[in-house]
């Protein structure tokens, strides 16, 4: 777990992985799983499935345990913190007792995971987040109608289109179906529907899924071709940034 061991392990097999501080605008050596484990290496692969764990049984696990150790309830503390005026919080980050607080809502979302948090007796567990917030935005402002539809209408779901692109199964199941009988397939496609929406490119939505490029290619054109006013959207406001020398941030 140390950075320093890794990066030098991965330099020794000729894997020299540099990202950009935020703050300083230098490009430094790192040891983020997230971008090692994009190099087609076995040992790049592996150390991304090792990091992965270890986080799950560190954040979710240990961590839990000891919080469990703390109480006598057996319940589980955080604390929610409100960062901007939209509403949206952050979860965890304190500590108790030199203890840190679980992050909430960053817990894995497979069943398994979650099936080990139960409420106590007589009161239910409340999950809630905005719906498919960006894509409103998107839809208001490129008037897209199928995206617009997509957008307002219950019974579809732009996740599931991803999936219905990708398994030839899913396509002739409605959304809903889709949503209740293969949420895992559904949520391996929102970096793509979000890589997308944000005018990445198929090598964008690559990186981002480990999905193979050439697959993204054709998901990338698919993609413009259900929605061809909002590549129109995109086109307008990059020749206006070009005519005003500036990107124009909208109050929204």
């Amino acid at each position: 777990n140390s950075p320093i061991q890794v990066i030098a392990f991965f330099d020794s097999i000729g894997i020299n992985v540099t990202s950009k501080n935020k703050k300083t605008k230098e490009f430094k050596s790192t040891s983020s799983y997230k971008e090692i484990e994009k190099f087609d290496h076995p040992a790049a692969k592996l150390y991304g499935e090792y990091s992965k764990l270890e986080k799950q049984i560190s954040s979710f696990g240990l961590n839990i345990l000891k919080l469990l150790e703390q109480f006598s309830d057996d319940r589980i503390r955080t604390s929610y913190n409100q960062i901007v005026e939209s509403g949206r919080i952050s979860s965890g980050g304190k500590t108790f007792d030199k203890i840190k607080l679980t992050n909430l809502q960053n817990i894995p979302r497979t069943k398994e995971d979650r099936a080990v948090y139960i409420s106590k007796p007589d009161y239910s567990l409340i999950i809630l987040d905005y719906s498919q917030q960006e894509p409103r935005l998107i839809s208001e402002f490129s008037k897209d109608p199928k995206y617009s539809e997509y957008t307002l209408n219950p019974e579809l779901d732009i996740h599931c289109m991803f999936a219905q692109f990708r398994y030839p199964e899913l396509r002739n199941l409605s959304h809903p179906e889709i949503i209740k009988k293969h949420s895992d397939k559904r949520s391996e496609c929102k970096s793509l529907t979000f890589a997308f929406a944000y005018l990445g490119t198929a090598y964008t939505a690559h990186q981002n899924s480990g999905i193979p490029l050439a697959e993204c290619e054709e998901l990338e054109t698919k993609y413009k071709q259900t929605f061809p006013l909002l590549y129109s959207y995109y086109d307008k406001c990059f020749k206006e940034t070009e005519t005003l020398g500036y990107i124009l941030i909208n109050d929204i």
